[in-house]
């Protein structure tokens, strides 16, 4: 396969199977409990205010913070989260840090600080040893000095997932094998024709065969037009290509809330993900809404809560 082709290729809509009867008379399926490895705080009134998100966007621009987050996945079994920065502005780092170190619902963070710029090294030794910092968020990705230096800090590397961004992502994964690499964001929409579904199909199967790389399912919901389609069916198709790939052991939840808001509501993508895991069998469950972050990320556990949902696994 020609790498290269991928770095022309742009999202394209994700073909969901049809929708067979709706299954609103099903039960749900809740899990036991979830860590959530993917969530964004932030509070645009600060003086500073924020880099992201755009004070347009209505959705996004407003206070972000562990109680609403709360709020909004309620009953869904969450018992606690991983911070992902996605603020530029390295101050950002140490301010999500200090709101942790008061909250124990936080277990983790995941930085935003930019290798191969002067102040990398200086950057990252400030935050680095701090208890609840778990690895870096990068949009960059390139063999270099800067990251040998970060892979042999025992920490997780992770991106944004995209299909021009995946092999560079497996040349690191080479070069340094005993980084641990999470890729954001799945599942990804596949191109539209049956040759490039096929490409990027074959780039998965790469992907698989590098044991240091791990899935973050944070990408599910999809909406036909202006309709949420909320029946869990339509999404197995997409899950399970991924599940014949990684299996249990290398997929992660994660929810990119509050970016999820765009395409729908945090119990529907809990229900519709839960169900998929749940014809998987209970252990698999456990793994991917818990048990695969702890082992990927190391968190530790700061409430009763958390410690019963280890316990359990």
């Amino acid at each position: 396969m020609n790498r290269r082709r991928f770095l022309s290729t742009t999202a394209s809509v994700l073909a969901l199977p049809a929708l067979g009867p709706r299954q609103t008379e099903a039960s749900p399926r809740t899990p036991t409990g979830i860590i959530d490895t993917h969530v964004h705080f932030y509070d645009p009134t600060r003086p500073q205010g924020v880099p992201w998100p755009d004070t347009n966007d209505k959705l996004l621009y407003r206070r972000i913070l562990p109680n609403d987050f709360q709020q909004a996945a309620q009953a869904q079994g969450v018992e606690g989260v991983i911070v992902v920065e996605a603020s530029k502005w390295f101050e950002d780092n140490q301010w999500v840090l200090e709101m942790a170190d008061n909250d124990p619902f936080i277990v983790g963070f995941i930085g935003n600080v930019s290798p191969q710029q002067p102040q990398f090294a200086a950057q990252l030794a400030r935050i680095v040893s701090h208890p609840l910092f778990q690895g870096l968020r990068i949009h960059t990705p390139s063999v270099g000095a800067d990251l040998k230096h970060f892979s042999e800090m025992d920490k997780v590397l992770e991106t944004i997932a995209r299909w021009d961004v995946l092999p560079q992502m497996l040349e690191l994964a080479a070069a340094y094998p005993s980084q641990r690499i999470v890729l954001d964001h799945f599942p990804l929409d596949y191109g539209q024709s049956a040759e490039k579904h096929g490409e990027q199909r074959q780039l998965l199967k790469e992907l698989a065969q590098a044991p240091n790389i791990f899935l973050k399912i944070s990408n599910v919901l999809r909406k036909r037009g202006e309709e949420l389609v909320r029946e869990p069916a339509a999404y197995t198709g997409a899950l399970e290509a991924l599940w014949e790939l990684f299996g249990a052991d290398r997929l992660v939840f994660g929810s990119n809330w509050p970016v999820s808001d765009r395409q729908g509501p945090y119990p529907v993508l809990v229900k519709v993900v839960s169900d998929f895991f749940a014809q998987k069998g209970p252990e698999a469950g456990h793994k991917y809404f818990c048990g695969n972050s702890r082992r990927i990320y190391r968190w530790t556990p700061r409430t009763e809560g958390q410690k019963r949902l280890l316990a359990s696994g």
